[in-house]
């Protein structure tokens, strides 16, 4: 089993030296996995993260959940809590926490059963559990809110056979990767 602190230190350092073209190619086809699956099938609000520094680059699917006209919501973090709110257009995001784009703070989206959140990690491994920035941002808002479908994307390098994990943590239903294959719970 690998540390969370150790696995963070590997794939922030393999991220470091993504190209572009990789990271733009692999994410697309995660995206598109995403787009295609069930799960955003029967979803109609979408909880999704603004990628950063080499992650896999939300984007791209940001812009197919707007065109499909579902409700699109990202979050906004103040002093490590987090709310969701409605995203209208992608180019009215502004930066915020840590530089990552937040939405105009207009119109909260709360989750439902109808829900597909879209979350971010660092690493994970094949039963789902997730190392994400240390923060706990998402564990705290995930603490009582769990009935709808939690997806991560994630690129093959970050996925470990076993990863350290905790009673706090909240994981990911399945992790999808470029290739379509998905680890599940």
């Amino acid at each position: 089993m690998i540390s969370k602190k150790e696995a963070r230190k590997i794939i922030k350092e393999k991220r470091a030296g993504l190209s572009p073209e990789f990271l733009k190619d692999e994410s697309k086809k995660i995206a598109d996995c995403i787009l295609q699956s069930e799960y955003f099938t029967k979803a109609s609000k979408i909880m999704c993260y603004a990628s950063v520094r080499g992650e896999v680059d939300t984007f791209y699917l940001m812009k197919k959940i707007l065109e499909s006209g579902k409700t699109l919501a990202l979050p906004v973090t103040v002093k490590k809590e987090m709310t969701f709110y409605r995203v209208e257009s992608l180019e009215k995001l502004i930066p915020g926490y840590m530089g990552i784009a937040e939405p105009e703070r207009t119109q909260v989206v709360l989750p439902d059963e109808k829900t597909l959140m879209i979350m971010p990690g660092v690493a994970f491994d094949t039963k789902c559990h997730r190392a994400g920035y240390g923060a706990g941002c998402y564990d705290r808002y995930l603490e009582d809110k769990c009935n709808f479908m939690k997806i991560a994307p994630a690129f093959q390098f970050q996925v470990f056979d076993e990863i350290e994990n905790d009673r706090y943590d909240i994981c990911p239903d399945v992790v999808i990767l470029p290739d379509g294959k998905e680890y599940t719970r």
